[in-house]
């Protein structure tokens, strides 16, 4: 898939739009369809089954998965990312970007649509707005940025399909947990993750080639950011010393 891209980028671009456009058409059908209520039997039941099955083992699971929605615990795994030479550069830094953009956006998507939360079986204690769920989209800005990193990067499949399906898992997790424990109703979640998803594909396949390009003049940021590649211009100070040598 590398060499692919490589060969054909105008190709790896029509994709990546392709993609793009699909997910903004579902996020605005799920936004449409949830806020005017069509989609309310099918939360009802959802909450309704999950509501049926609380017990102390799951809830113990459950209050300890949400937290992998918690944005600022996602942005100190990215950015723990960094200290791991194969993703050093490469991933940590996108990552960290997109659970913090994710949320953002959501928050902002919040404030626009005011959706109150659940009230009723509530088993932790959660104020602002329900809808989309900012706990979904900061996770599936996460594990989607990582999702987007294999597929680009890792040729062995015995770790590559392994880990995406663990990645596309995780932010599904949440978002069950989300609804369990009684603060989201199941579109809230699923819209987050949708919402998530697209914030990721801009970060990871626009954004960030689009900074690695535009910022070759700040050497120290490029390396910061992107470690020494061929691109970098060396400061002139250095050029000197090692033309005097």
């Amino acid at each position: 898939m590398i060499n692919e891209s490589k060969k054909n980028p105008f190709h790896q671009k029509l994709i990546t739009i392709s993609i793009l456009s699909v997910l903004i058409v579902i996020f605005i059908i799920l936004c449409t369809l949830t806020l005017t209520g069509v989609f309310s039997g099918f939360e009802n039941s959802v909450y309704e089954f999950l509501y049926n099955l609380i017990n102390p083992v799951l809830t113990g699971f459950a209050r300890v998965l949400t937290f992998v929605g918690f944005f600022p615990i996602l942005i100190g795994v990215g950015l723990l990312l960094e200290v791991i030479p194969k993703t050093r550069h490469k991933l940590g830094f996108q990552a960290a970007l997109a659970a913090g953009a994710g949320y953002l956006i959501n928050y902002i998507f919040k404030v626009i649509f005011q959706r109150p939360r659940p009230v009723i079986n509530q088993i932790i204690n959660s104020s602002g707005l329900s809808f989309p769920s900012g706990h979904s989209a900061a996770a599936g800005a996460f594990f989607a940025t990582i999702i987007i990193f294999i597929i680009l990067n890792i040729k062995d499949k015995r770790v590559s399909i392994p880990t995406i399906i663990l990645c596309a898992i995780m932010p599904l997790v949440v978002a069950l947990s989300r609804v369990y424990l009684g603060v989201h109703y199941i579109t809230d979640t699923i819209t987050g993750i949708v919402l998530g998803t697209i914030v990721a594909m801009l970060i990871s396949l626009i954004l960030w080639p689009l900074l690695k390009r535009k910022l070759t003049k700040f050497t120290a940021l490029h390396i910061f950011l992107f470690g020494q590649t061929k691109n970098t211009i060396m400061p002139a100070e250095d050029t000197e010393e090692k033309t005097d040598n």
